[in-house]
């Protein structure tokens, strides 16, 4: 089976969700309850990769990443958002990792 990696170009978006979710909400790395969404714009080329993938697992990747972020896909209508799925996130060198 094939995986859907995308490239996430949002830096400042995706720090801010990783932040909140794994050390502001969560707990020193590990994926707290209220988990924030990545938004994608319906003007962004991957929107229309992720329409209608609703509830999909990707795979997201960006230079702030080692590795990928596996995300689960939710769609509401037409807005795409991406929910972080992996558990634990680690924090080196301004830099995280997923798993």
């Amino acid at each position: 089976m094939k995986e859907l990696v995308l490239t996430f170009e949002d830096t400042e978006q995706l720090e801010l969700v990783i932040e909140n979710t794994y050390f502001t909400k969560g707990y020193m790395g590990k994926k707290g309850e209220n988990v924030d969404l990545l938004n994608i714009n319906t003007t962004d080329t991957i929107h229309s990769i992720l329409s209608g993938m609703d509830y999909s697992k990707v795979k997201i990747k960006n230079f702030k990443i080692l590795g990928t972020l596996t995300c689960d896909v939710v769609q509401h209508n037409d807005t795409v958002t991406l929910r972080p799925y992996s558990d634990v996130c680690v924090k080196e060198h301004k830099k995280y990792s997923f798993y």
